[in-house]
């Protein structure tokens, strides 16, 4: 698993309502990105569904912001496998909706709003790239 790095992309959790940011800012600090990713699938555990009354487009609204803030916090580096490369390119590319996309695609569509997130995808483009 790659280590956690340094730059952390804050564009798509200030994007969220006032409303939605604390059970966002619960799942980011307490949650793992597992966890996250299976609240997005509706398997949301009982202490959070007590706390926080969502609807489902809502938890996945939260959700998509929390991953893609977790997936900046994720050092890439060498010793990633093609396989973990991959995966990580899918993730990024449902949670943003943009499956079928390239990466050169996603990152033009993200980088100017999210600066952070661009540089992630620059650098698991490079690993990427590297390993094919």
């Amino acid at each position: 698993m790659p280590a956690l790095g340094h730059e952390v992309e804050p564009c798509y959790m200030n994007a969220l309502p006032f409303s939605l940011r604390p059970v966002a800012i619960e799942l980011y600090n307490y949650h793992l990105l597992r966890t996250v990713m299976e609240v997005k699938l509706g398997r949301i555990p009982n202490g959070l569904s007590e706390r926080f009354e969502l609807s489902e487009s809502q938890w996945r609204e939260v959700c998509d912001a929390v991953i893609l803030t977790k997936l900046t916090q994720l050092r890439l580096s060498s010793q990633l496998t093609p396989k973990c490369a991959l995966y990580l390119q899918k993730l990024l590319k449902h949670t943003l909706g943009m499956p079928e996309r390239s990466l050169d695609d996603v990152y033009l569509v993200v980088h100017g709003q999210a600066p952070a997130l661009g540089k992630w995808i620059r650098r698991l483009q490079k690993l990427a790239n590297r390993s094919a």
